[in-house]
């Protein structure tokens, strides 16, 4: 079978009620990870070198309930973290600057206010340009952020899907090629009193789109092997 994975516990001695939410992405020697701590209602990160390691809370100086659905990526070495803001029901997008965390709002659900930002998923579509693939609670459908240079602005827009409604939930996509995207996540059908989620894959190079058609599709995660090739994992439930 191999060697024995390492097993690496996070230590908090602050709290007993966090690591919800876990994300983590490794760069060089640096092994991050971002989670929830409910206790605090606070993001934390923490990042591990050979021998050192290093705590820090994304924002520590509210009161806000910020951390939920979050997702860590490095990129040239740099951590961000997107995460849901449960307090405003707001997106949200955190870069560490070298001592703190420089936080912005991605989405604030706009007049409406409504709830968005559940279910993140952070990419870099090339090393200076973030995306978030996330969860819009008001229409039920996915949408995609991506990080404007030329205006330094987030533009936002709806992913093109064959369903719309109930859609978007347990959400993962991932970049290859700075051209290509991969998005999995779950499309909810409910028959009172249970609902089934099923599995779908939408493969971005304009509004294309293929659906794997099987129950599944909860927590799910999406990784590409190269240029053809992705790979999809999932929780398969036929009734929640």
């Amino acid at each position: 079978m191999g060697n024995t994975p390492e097993i690496l516990t996070l230590a908090d001695n602050e709290s007993d009620d966090f690591g919800q939410y876990c994300s983590h992405d490794i760069s060089g020697y640096a092994y991050g990870f971002a989670f929830y701590e409910a206790s605090e209602g606070n993001l934390v990160y923490q990042v591990y070198y050979t021998d050192t390691m290093g705590t820090s809370r994304v924002e520590p100086d509210t009161n806000y309930d910020v951390g939920q659905y979050c997702s860590l990526e490095f990129s040239s070495g740099v951590p961000a973290i997107s995460y849901y803001d449960k307090s405003h029901y707001w997106l949200k997008f955190a870069k560490y600057n070298g001592s703190t965390w420089d936080v912005e709002v991605v989405d604030d659900g706009g007049e409406d206010e409504d709830a968005v930002g559940r279910y993140t998923s952070l990419s870099y579509k090339s090393s200076s340009v973030p995306t978030i693939a996330y969860y819009n609670d008001s229409d039920g459908d996915p949408w995609l952020a991506i990080w404007n240079t030329s205006t330094s602005e987030w533009d936002r827009d709806v992913i093109p899907t064959a369903t719309q409604g109930n859609f978007g939930e347990f959400m993962s996509h991932d970049w290859i090629g700075g051209t290509k995207a991969g998005f999995s996540f779950g499309l909810r059908i409910s028959t009172p009193p249970t609902s089934t989620v099923y599995l779908r894959f939408i493969y971005y190079d304009g509004e294309n789109y293929t659906d794997l058609g099987s129950p599944g599709g909860r927590n799910t995660s999406l990784v590409w092997e190269d240029a053809d090739t992705c790979w999809i994992s999932h929780l398969s439930l036929i009734h929640i």
